[in-house]
């Protein structure tokens, strides 16, 4: 599966590991489009102008997976998208000097319903998961278990997707680590998700909760 990678200067100029953040896109024209589209996408366009956002930069190598032609049409929940992330995580694994304890996966509207399959499959990999916008209604019962142990976010706009969001994040007792917000469109999340600084230390409060769980201290993980 093709990707895009963002990696800060420091990951090749400093010996210390850095966390690793796998961004699953949505189904807009990046979805089967081409590499130019992807990277105009919501979280790489985001991560590659953050200067832009007046927040530091992310202190953590992104990778962005490609839905190409090939799964364009089916989703990340096909057993091909499944592994080809695995295999990019292990990829980053061997040419980067990866935090292992520190594997986010993070989705916006289809990626956000990838994010569901995809841990929920790979259940040793991740330290946390983060959902912005899925309009899954209802959560595949074999990841119940794995859903309530692992550290997760979740933001919404208000409306169809935020009632959807709002079943499953109940369904799991993860009520109160979701937020819904009014006053926004669908394609605003990305962006007011993973800016969002609410006590003004210039660090986007996603990316420090994300970075701050470990899985080897959280015993979150089966």
């Amino acid at each position: 599966m093709p990707f895009a990678e963002y990696v800060p200067e420091k990951a090749t100029s400093s010996g210390n590991s850095l966390p690793l953040i796998i961004s699953l896109h949505g189904a807009g024209s990046e979805k089967g489009g081409t590499s130019s589209e992807l990277l105009s996408s919501h979280f790489p366009s985001l991560i590659t102008n953050w200067e832009s956002t007046g927040l530091k930069n992310i202190p953590a190598i992104m990778i962005a997976p490609h839905l190409d032609y090939k799964d364009s049409n089916k989703g990340w929940g096909t057993t091909r998208a499944i592994q080809s992330i695995k295999a990019i995580v292990e990829y980053a694994k061997e040419k980067y000097n990866i935090d292992t304890n520190r594997v986010v996966l993070i989705g916006f509207s289809l990626g956000g319903t990838g994010v569901y399959k995809v841990s929920g499959e790979n259940q040793d990999l991740f330290s946390s998961i983060v959902v912005v916008s899925s309009d899954k209604t209802e959560l595949e019962q074999k990841y119940i278990d794995y859903y309530k142990k692992i550290p997760m976010k979740g933001y919404s706009e208000a409306g169809t997707v935020g009632n959807a969001m709002t079943n499953c994040f109940n369904s799991i007792n993860h009520s109160s680590d979701l937020t819904i917000y009014d006053g926004y469109n669908h394609g605003d999340m990305p962006r007011v998700s993973l800016t969002e600084d609410k006590n003004n230390d210039g660090i986007s409060d996603l990316i420090q909760w994300a970075l701050s769980q470990n899985k080897s201290s959280s015993g979150n993980n089966t």
